[in-house]
């Protein structure tokens, strides 16, 4: 094997999972600056929850060949840099001064015979102007590659195995370096011509996604509008009809859907192209929570002002399962909520969501466990289609007998009315129950 060593810049989801992925047949150390995290790594456990990670975190930490600490290393051995570093969004802007940082770092540590992959999702020409750059002004010849990040939370660790891993290389050479590397962990590698090209398929994949969710909730709000059943319009037109494949609708969110867009849309307006579909789309996925709560309150005006309320869901999805809230349609939810009904009584409940992970002011009413609520709620809202969630609402339907309920994915309605409670419910784009 080429490369026996890695280091990974950045122990969140992607870092973090890579690791652990790696660690399978390489000596892996995990850099990370945050020292609550450290600590948690170090006692062989995630910081979040992801199948099976733990598992192989513990076993990894136990063979010796993966270990944690806060800066990256030199070494005699040929070493792979990864950066997984986060890239927040500030005012539809990508953040890229950490990543700048960690390419410093890098610089000052890397040899000449290493290789540097940059697997968080940046900006087109960030992989060429920030960290070959980086590299070039500490006169280290290091090998450089985009490798993009494409794997679903709650699979990470089969997908790493599982899906082609595109590369773009500074040069050819480079990126048969890269390839040479990702074939060492049985990996199928896509060759592209170059870094902007990976950083493009990244931007390209989620939002095609975003793309299609958008077309799905817009035909939801138009068919409620019209007094139709957009899951029944969406089920007939995709049946046995080859050229449609349209999606269900639902809150579309998450740390990359919410994110690579526009980071896609700005990179058009550098380059002088107006993206207005993928502006568009954006736009009208953030509304989803503004109008699912208007066209509540506008068939159910008699929810009293002083409500209730149940969020079930905090996570951004719920299946696979996670409990990454980041990007989450919830908090907005919230909002609008509290526009709309100001002397509301607000819960949440996610049963991977622990109260740490959330703001001061949520995690008092956070509960653990349903059985905690007393009296009835007023209004559910079912966030996320979580298996564990839809289980945990089924085992106290008492407390919703009388509810309204506000469900974006249809799953938990369908089985209230197989039950004597009979609540009213109003399922996103779908069927609206008296």
């Amino acid at each position: 094997m080429a490369f026996a060593n890695v280091q990974i810049i950045g122990m969140g989801f992607v870092g973090l999972t890579m690791a652990a992925f790696l660690a399978r047949k390489c000596q892996v150390l995990g850099v990370e600056t945050d020292k609550s995290v450290l600590e948690t790594l170090s006692h062989g456990k995630a910081h979040f929850f992801e199948v099976g990670l733990d598992e192989a975190i513990k076993t990894s930490i136990q063979l010796g060949s993966l270990e944690f600490c806060e800066a990256p290393r030199s070494l005699r051995q040929k070493v792979v840099f990864i950066l997984t570093i986060g890239t927040p969004l500030k005012d539809q802007s990508v953040n890229l001064h950490a990543l700048t940082r960690a390419s410093s770092q890098i610089a000052s540590v890397a040899k000449d015979e290493d290789l540097v992959i940059v697997r968080s999702t940046v900006s087109i020409g960030s992989t060429r102007h920030i960290v070959a750059r980086a590299l070039m002004d500490a006169n280290k010849a290091t090998a450089v590659a985009m490798c993009p990040e494409r794997t679903i939370e709650g699979r990470a660790l089969d997908e790493l195995q599982s899906l082609p891993q595109i590369v773009g290389g500074l040069t050819k050479a480079d990126t048969q370096i890269a390839c040479d590397f990702f074939a060492d962990h049985d990996v199928e590698t896509v060759s592209v011509s170059s870094p902007e090209a990976a950083e493009m398929v990244k931007l390209a994949n989620n939002t095609y996604r975003d793309l299609q969710f958008s077309f799905a909730n817009e035909l939801a709000v138009v068919s409620d509008a019209a007094g139709l059943n957009a899951r029944e319009v969406i089920a007939a037109a995709n049946y046995n009809y080859p050229r449609s494949n349209i999606a269900l609708p639902g809150l579309t969110a998450g740390p990359c859907l919410e994110k690579d867009p526009w980071i896609l849309y700005q990179a058009g307006q550098n380059l002088g192209v107006e993206m207005s579909i993928t502006r568009a789309s954006r736009i009208n996925n953030e509304s989803s929570p503004r109008l699912a709560v208007a066209q509540l309150l506008n068939r159910y005006p008699q929810i009293p002002k002083c409500a209730r309320v149940l969020i079930a869901g905090l996570a951004f999805k719920g299946t696979p399962e996670t409990d990454d809230t980041r990007g989450s349609l919830a908090f907005p939810l919230m909002e609008e909520l509290s526009k709309n009904l100001p002397e509301m009584e607000l819960w949440t409940y996610d049963p991977l969501v622990a109260a740490s992970k959330l703001p001061t002011e949520l995690s008092k009413n956070h509960l653990l466990d349903l059985g905690a609520i007393s009296g009835q709620i007023d209004l559910l809202i079912i966030q996320h289609n979580g298996k564990r969630l839809l289980e945990a609402l089924l085992g106290h339907l008492n407390h919703f007998k009388d509810s309204f309920v506000l469900d974006f994915w249809g799953d938990f309605s369908s089985e209230l009315h197989q039950h004597s409670a009979r609540p009213l419910v109003y399922v996103f784009g779908g069927e609206k129950n008296d």
